[in-house]
C-alpha cells in the first residue's frame, strides 16, 4: 500500500504570527479554520495546520523536522530569517522557527 503525509500539525502560542508566516513565506494558502481565541486552528492546501495553544512550548524530541518543497530555497530562506527565524548549521537550506521547530527545505 502506498502512502503519504497529509499533513503536519503544530502546536504555536503565536498563532497570528505562524499564520502570516507561513502565509507570507511560503505562500500557504487558507483550506480551512476553525475556533476562537484562544483555540483557533488553520489549515493550509500545502500541509501544515495550526493549533493554536497558549501552553505551547518549543519543540519536544519527538519531532525532529518539517520538510517542505519550494521552488526557490535561497529566496524561501531569506524570508524566513528576515521573518525572524533563525538559521541552523545542518546548512543553508535549514531553519528554526521560533519555538524551536526545525524546518528543512528541498527544491521542488
Amino acid at each position: 500500500m502506498k502512502s503519504q503525509i497529509h499533513h503536519a500539525a503544530l502546536n504555536v502560542s503565536a498563532f497570528d504570527w505562524y499564520t502570516a508566516f507561513f502565509q507570507t513565506v511560503f505562500g500557504m494558502t487558507v483550506q480551512k479554520t476553525s475556533g476562537e481565541r484562544p483555540a483557533r486552528k488553520v489549515w493550509f492546501h500545502e500541509g501544515i495546520q495550526l493549533n493554536e495553544r497558549t501552553d505551547a512550548i518549543g519543540c519536544g524530541t519527538i519531532c525532529d523536522h518539517i520538510s517542505l518543497a519550494v521552488e526557490n530555497i535561497p529566496e524561501a530562506v531569506d524570508a524566513a530569517i528576515n521573518a525572524g527565524c533563525d538559521p541552523l548549521p545542518e546548512g543553508a537550506h535549514w531553519f528554526a522557527l521560533p519555538n524551536g521547530v526545525r524546518l528543512e527545505l528541498k527544491q521542488m
